[in-house]
């Protein structure tokens, strides 16, 4: 049947030539089964290569490796990791059922609002020295507007601008607003619109008269060194640590403002941190002013950093993680000769790291692995791109792990110490985190202000991370431990029992005229008092008006209470609680 078919298309072939696609399909010529497989070349020509494989090679693996540098191996080692035996978690010693606002005060000092209120003090009368000074008022300045402060106003000033941070409005001054639609009562009750300006015109937290003026944090100095000599006593982190940086954001003039072009925050002031990788806690900072005199010029200023934040946590088993910008042979070294192992990216063209990795080409999921003998070991992982990672705390091994591409589920073969990075390497963005939630503080011209504002929401983090480590384990019910939850209980526990909204009362200084009855109440008598007539407070309370639409006014009130009142009607006594 076939052959008779074939037939019929040769003779309509040769009448009609369109049809040789259609002929071509039928008649395929008989292959040898011994014949190599694969596309055959074309009849009276070589088979010539094609465009795609042109220059490409080989991609290579493990199979095919490169040449090794002197002094790196292909055998991968077993590191011997000591365990970790610190302890973990809170060591503020504080009761189970401590207040929140006593967590904040563990990390910042318990005498921090206090100093910032006599530091205060001293720069209003630097700032605005007295016309006449009296020796017997060291505080008089020549401000009309300007009352020295008090601790207890000081601690309000900080919850007003932590609940700022919280309920942001437009502007400052619409939480003063008479618009009862965009006002907050809370913050109006505890201060004056004009008691806040003047606070924040002359808030400061060093002694003006005694500035180290070599020294360019020297406005920031004392709750810099507060904050780096409470925060690792605090806490005793886990195994793993991680070393990044952290930006405060700045777009005013200093000479040290840093650009970022990674980072959320791209100008600003910029932080080294060392943080717990499972928490986020913030063990401790260092602020970089730029290139000075101290940096060591032999292991450059990325060494210098690392080894000055573990300056402390050296000696115990840690393990570090670290971007690409730390990583150096010389750095993981003296590490692991301090007991302390590294895992991090590194850039491959640093010192000491052997060139001969990049020759072989990968296909994604393989991996080239070299050692020295020293257990550190330089990967190279292809996935979209290469990826560069030293460790002395990994023996090389790789895992499989799914991933979803192009809508299909796939297994790709991942080294262990990829892995790891990933897990441990996220303490400090952790921290970042909580500190792009509810940020403290206001816009201004001082720059300092910003660092301070910045540090101290750090501290509140620590806090929290603290608070709610110490009541593990936690509710179900998250938000019985937000942050957010933490930083209202500490708003409350601040200012609830504070006004400077404390005006000379109508009555001071008024005679009472005359006695109309006494005692309705033990020690309360009735009576008409000297001078114009005042609001009765219970109409006010009632929110009853008069015809014109004005406030009910009465000449008499009560001689304790001190308040006026009707005396027709029942506002005495329902003021009183009587009926």
């Amino acid at each position: 049947m076939m052959k008779t078919l074939i037939v019929i298309l040769t003779g309509l072939l040769q009448q009609y030539p369109i049809m040789t696609p259609i002929y071509l399909i039928f008649h395929q010529p008989p292959q040898d089964d011994n014949a190599p497989r694969g596309r055959p070349a074309a009849r009276g020509r070589p088979a010539a290569r094609g465009r795609r494989g042109r220059g490409r090679g080989r991609v290579r693996g493990d199979n095919q490796r490169p040449p090794l540098d002197q002094g790196w191996s292909y055998d991968m080692p077993t590191p011997n990791i000591l365990p970790f035996r610190e302890d973990r978690g809170p060591k503020c010693n504080l009761a189970y059922d401590a207040l929140e606002v006593d967590y904040l005060l563990a990390c910042i000092g318990e005498d921090f609002f206090e100093k910032v209120a006599n530091m205060t003090n001293l720069y209003a009368v630097y700032q605005s020295p007295p016309d006449n000074p009296d020796p017997a008022d060291p505080l008089k300045t020549s401000d009309s507007h300007w009352t020295p402060t008090t601790t207890d106003e000081m601690k309000a000033y900080f919850a007003i601008m932590m609940l700022m941070g919280i309920k942001e409005l437009p502007e400052y001054a619409d939480y003063w607003s008479n618009d009862s639609a965009l006002g907050d009562q809370y913050v109006s009750s505890r201060m004056s619109r004009r008691r806040y300006e003047s606070l924040s015109r002359y808030l400061h937290i060093t002694d003006p008269n005694n500035e180290n003026k070599e020294d360019k944090l020297c406005k920031a100095r004392p709750f810099i060194d507060t904050l780096q000599d409470k925060f690792p006593k605090l806490f005793g982190p886990g195994p793993a640590l991680s070393i990044d940086e952290a930006m405060i954001k700045y777009n005013g003039r200093i000479k040290w403002k840093q650009y970022m072009p990674k980072k959320p925050t791209k100008w600003g002031m910029k932080l080294w941190c060392l943080c717990d990788a499972s928490t986020g806690y913030c063990l401790k900072f260092d602020v970089y002013t730029g290139r000075s005199d101290d940096d060591a010029p032999d292991k450059g200023l990325a060494y210098q950093v690392v080894m000055g934040l573990m300056e402390k946590f050296i000696l115990s088993n840690h393990q570090l993680f670290c971007d690409n910008f730390f990583t150096s042979l010389d750095l993981v070294r003296d590490l692991k000769d301090a007991d302390t192992y590294y895992c991090g990216t590194v850039r491959k063209n640093r010192k000491g790291l052997p060139k001969s990795i990049d020759e072989p080409r990968l296909a994604p999921g393989e991996s080239v692995k070299m050692a020295t003998d020293r257990d550190i070991i330089f990967c190279r992982w292809k996935d979209k791109r290469d990826v560069y990672l030293v460790s002395s705390n990994n023996d090389g091994s790789d895992t499989e792990k799914p991933r979803t591409r192009h809508r299909q589920d796939e297994m790709i073969q991942i080294p262990t110490m990829v892995v790891d990075y990933n897990k441990n390497m996220g303490g400090v963005d952790h921290l970042d985190q909580y500190r792009s939630y509810y940020n403290l503080g206001r816009a201004g011209k001082k720059w300092w202000k910003y660092l301070v504002f910045a540090l101290l929401n750090i501290a509140v983090v620590n806090a929290y991370i603290l608070w709610y480590s110490s009541r593990m384990p936690l509710p179900k019910n998250k938000r019985k431990w937000s942050l957010k939850t933490f930083k209202l209980r500490i708003v409350h526990q601040l200012a609830d029992n504070f006004s400077s909204r404390k005006r000379k009362c109508s009555w001071e200084g008024r005679e009472i005229q005359k006695v109309i009855e006494r005692n309705i109440m033990p020690g309360h008598d009735l009576v008409r008092f000297d001078g114009r007539k005042r609001a009765c407070q219970w109409c006010l309370k009632e929110k009853k008006r008069t015809a014109s639409d004005r406030c009910v006014v009465s000449s008499f009130g009560c001689s304790h209470c001190r308040v006026n009142l009707c005396r027709d009607g029942d506002c005495y006594v329902k003021f009183h609680g009587i009926i």
